[in-house]
């Protein structure tokens, strides 16, 4: 239980009874809509809390006798009322039926039409999680049921539906609203006597929305309670304590209580982006003529082959690749001149070296979202803000290979002493290029705390304390990977004079590095709101306080990774998440 509490009321020109049509015109109400801001811990007009917010002898429209089938759950919808109760008495001396009888709960608990009890006891489902159960019917004080959610089962099954008395105690469970079934707080679990100050009533929510409102047709006020917003530790999970949708002016009313967000979910960490795989080195060529092969890599940046000597004329190195990607990519060398006739005092000359692969580009640092508010997607629930992905690093370019040395041929009449064919030297293959390092992921944002969300809906607050809760960190963004070290080159080999004088093969040349992933984004902080307006919603307020909260911190840049250029300069950081939004009430459209 909690102690009492000095809690003040505004004056409104009518009760604060979801039936009676009180408006903004009526007095006392401010309305909340379309992007006003208060400050953290501002209070509406505050008088006398000891003026009582029920006026002797009012009436309660629609309170007519229930009529309809037997129903399933040991209620009976066709109920007319005529029980009776020591109570009221009509014109005639006899007792007046108990759902005709007058009795709205009020703040000061008085038990206006003699029955014992604030409310009326012949025409209430009454709950109590100390000593019921759901297996009652929820028609008497002593046959409570032990969940509001069958409390809310029973009351709707009767036509009109009746109201729903909670004792004392902790509902661990979230409350779907029936339109036309209202709820009160703060009775005694014992004596079943009303006090909304020393007898708390607690809706915790088992999910991520504790009070849940969606298209109310009838009126429904909220009375006496508090309503606790779920916890969560992590996955941005964002947490609602009243969540209503669909819902016109003047149906739902939360009255004389307290509201208190919970703590949402932090962002996780983004992932760090994996190094590039390095280059394979060129192989040798062979003084048989065979050119080596240019080096393997695991992202297509592969260096070329070095060119073959072993036909006239001889072939020149292969370009380089760079998987794809933009690189400039090393070119093959030329061969050594030919000869392929039968002239005896000619010989092949050597080839050219393979042109080395360029270095791949670092990749770009991810940016954070401009706009810290975030939204309200069309399934009414708040998406935070993000913002854009960094790049990986560009591939390093394929060596090229070296050219094959230059063929001779010596086979003429004249050619006694020196007749054959000279082979040229194998050019040596490229190295590969180094992959470039991959991107480093962004931090997740940090989930939302909110008190009430109104989505399409105009609802009333009254005589409400909102606490603010803690929203989420943003999670920290991924470091980039380091670009990958090129492929060395494979060497030339020297001819073979089989008779000819051949040239010999030149090497191949490196490839590029890889270019480093950039830096991920920290995520952004959640917001902490107390009463959000969604899609043209407004929320009348009349004595309500907002207090606390705090706002989640945004998550560090990633650090880009290194490329590979045998300096080590590092690919742009990721930004630093924005930062969370604390506000009283926001407006989204």
């Amino acid at each position: 239980m909690r102690s009492h509490k000095l809690l003040t009321v505004v004056a409104l020109a009518c009760p604060l009874l979801p039936f009676v049509g009180c408006t903004p015109d009526d007095g006392g109400l401010a309305t909340t809509s379309f992007g006003t801001t208060t400050s953290a811990g501002s209070t509406t007009d505050v008088i006398d809390p000891s003026i009582s917010d029920t006026t002797e002898g009012e009436t309660v429209a629609d309170a007519t006798s229930a009529t309809g089938g037997e129903s399933s759950t040991g209620t009976d919808p066709d109920d007319t009322g005529t029980d009776t109760t020591a109570g009221e008495e009509s014109s005639t001396g006899e007792p007046t039926p108990a759902c005709d009888q007058v009795d709205e709960p009020d703040v000061n608990g008085l038990d206006e039409n003699d029955d014992g009890l604030d409310g009326v006891a012949g025409c209430s489902v009454f709950v109590n999680a100390a000593v019921g159960s759901d297996l009652n019917d929820g028609l008497m004080q002593d046959d409570p049921v032990a969940s509001i959610t069958r409390g809310l089962e029973i009351a709707a099954s009767f036509s009109p539906p009746r109201p729903v008395l909670v004792a004392e105690g902790s509902y661990n469970e979230t409350v779907n609203l029936n339109s036309g079934v209202s709820l009160f707080g703060g009775y005694d679990d014992q004596t079943w006597e009303r006090d909304i100050f020393l007898n708390e009533t607690v809706i915790a929510g088992s999910e991520f929305r504790t009070l849940v409102g969606i298209n109310l047709a009838e009126a429904v006020e909220v009375d006496g309670f508090t309503i606790r917003g779920a916890d969560f530790n992590d996955n941005s999970q964002s947490t609602y304590a009243v969540w209503v949708r669909d819902t016109p002016e003047g149906l739902l009313t939360l009255d004389y209580c307290v509201v208190e967000a919970g703590e949402a979910g932090a962002g996780a960490d983004g992932p760090n982006g994996m190094s590039g795989e390095d280059g394979g080195s060129g192989a040798n060529g062979n003084s048989n003529g065979n050119g080596g092969a240019g080096g393997i890599s695991g992202c297509g940046a592969t260096g070329g082959n070095g060119g073959d000597g072993t036909g006239c004329p001889s072939t020149g190195g292969g370009d380089g690749s760079a998987g794809g990607d933009p690189t400039t990519v090393g070119t093959g060398g030329a061969p050594g001149a030919s000869h392929c006739g039968s002239d005896c005092d000619d010989e092949g000359t050597d080839a050219a070296s393979g042109i080395a692969g360029a270095i791949g580009v670092n990749g770009d640092g991810a940016l954070t979202s401009g706009d810290n508010d975030g939204e309200f997607g069309g399934d009414g629930l708040w998406s935070p803000p993000t913002g854009s992905a960094s790049t990986r690093g560009n591939h390093g370019g394929g060596g090229g290979g070296g050219g094959a040395g230059g063929f001779d041929v010596d086979s003429g009449v004249f050619c006694v002493f020196d007749s054959g064919n000279g082979i040229g030297g194998g050019g040596g293959g490229g190295g590969a290029g180094g992959c470039g390092g991959m991107e480093g992921g962004n931090g997740m944002p940090g989930g939302g705390s909110f008190c009430i969300v109104a989505v399409n809906s105009s609802i009333e607050v009254t005589n409400t304390d909102l606490f603010m809760g803690l929203a989420g960190n943003g999670g920290q963004g991924g470091q980039g990977g380091d670009g990958g070290i090129p492929g060395s080159n494979g060497g030339g080999a020297n001819g073979t004079d089989n008779g000819g004088e051949p040239g010999n093969g030149n090497g191949g040349a490196v490839g590029g590095g890889g270019g480093g992933g950039g830096g991920g984004a920290g995520g952004c902080g959640g917001s902490s709101v107390g009463i959000a307006t969604v899609s043209g919603s407004s929320v009348a307020v009349g004595n309500v306080s907002f207090n606390g909260g705090n706002a989640g911190s945004p998550g560090d840049g990633g650090i880009g990774g290194i490329r590979a250029d045998g300096v080590g300069l590092n690919a742009p950081s990721g930004e630093d998440g924005c930062d969370g939004v604390l506000s009283d009430e926001r407006d989204y459209p």
